[in-house]
């Protein structure tokens, strides 16, 4: 599960930040990362066949998003 959740990470500094090749972050790309991390996009296909899609907050315990 480790290896699953490092390579989603790397993916997802590779595609916000082509040609990274270090975990060494500058705090503007650290700080982009984890307002990604809370924000959760959900899709579905309509009854008419239309992609919709739906971008929101997660509500996590100890997330800014929950308030706590």
């Amino acid at each position: 599960m480790a290896h699953v959740q490092g390579k989603l990470f790397w993916r997802d500094l590779e595609r916000h930040h082509p040609g990274i090749s270090s975990l060494r972050l500058a705090p503007e790309a650290a700080a982009s990362w984890k307002q990604r991390i809370l924000v959760k996009t959900t899709r579905s296909v309509t009854a008419a066949g239309a992609v919709a899609g739906v971008t929101g907050l997660e509500h996590r315990v100890g997330s800014p998003a929950a308030g706590t």
